[in-house]
């Protein structure tokens, strides 16, 4: 083999390992997050990895942040799709939650969440949270 061709394939082959040993990193790269919330002060990977941590996951899930919901009242739903290893298809879709504080206040560890059932309109707890049944508060953003 000649040198180069010998270069050649010893990139071809570093690369291809690189690729395998650090498949979540690929996932980020080919399904990046969407554009996090304005005013947020944390970055949104910090509520992404807090997904594994709440939800009893294995650390290889890739959480994608897809959305943020607020409400006049105080809610904030961050949306995040869920995909595990080899991460081709989402399996499902989960939410953190915040009632009463400014986006820019926002703790990952502080949050509740769930997973959606169905879609955002139907899933019950969603439902609720977004209900009359929620005490109110009064937040300047």
């Amino acid at each position: 083999m000649t040198r180069r061709r010998l270069a050649t394939v010893s990139a071809v082959m570093a690369l291809a390992a690189l690729i395998l040993g650090s498949p979540i990193a690929l996932a980020r790269l080919t399904l990046p997050d969407a554009a996090p919330p304005t005013g947020l002060s944390r970055p949104i990977r910090e509520f992404s990895d807090a997904i594994w941590h709440q939800f009893n996951r294995s650390p290889l899930t890739y959480a994608r942040f897809v959305e943020l919901e607020t409400g006049p009242d105080g809610l904030i739903v961050l949306y995040f799709e869920v995909r595990s290893y080899p991460y081709l298809a989402p399996e499902a879709e989960v939410y953190l939650v915040s009632r009463c504080e400014p986006v820019a206040a926002l703790e990952p560890t502080g949050m509740g969440g769930g997973t959606v059932v169905g879609d955002r309109d139907a899933d019950p707890e969603l439902a609720y949270l977004r209900s009359e049944a929620q005490p109110r508060c009064q937040i300047s953003r």
